[in-house]
């Protein structure tokens, strides 16, 4: 019984998130083999400020993550609102 968790900027519009999740279900059904009945997705909006720490527990030195980012969330924070960010 796979579930996706997915976390990004929150503006989508709901018909937009929507679409990603059946797309990842239908995609997670074929890779998998398995009906797409069993396959559950969530798409959960984050603020700038809630990312960091997305960042730092979900992404980074996880141990599972398997497709790590090309890119350094506290470099990219400081280019978006031109402070540092603080950590959690």
């Amino acid at each position: 019984m796979p579930h996706i968790t997915v976390k990004l900027f929150e503006g989508r519009d709901e018909d937009t998130k929507r679409r990603l999740a059946k797309a990842l279900q239908a995609e997670l059904g074929r890779v998998l083999d398995c009906g797409t009945e069993h396959v559950t997705v969530a798409v959960e909006d984050q603020t700038l400020e809630d990312w960091g720490y997305v960042y730092d527990h979900d992404i980074q030195n996880n141990p599972n993550l398997l497709l790590p980012p090309s890119y350094d969330w506290d470099a990219e924070y400081l280019r978006m609102t031109g402070k540092k960010r603080k950590k959690t």
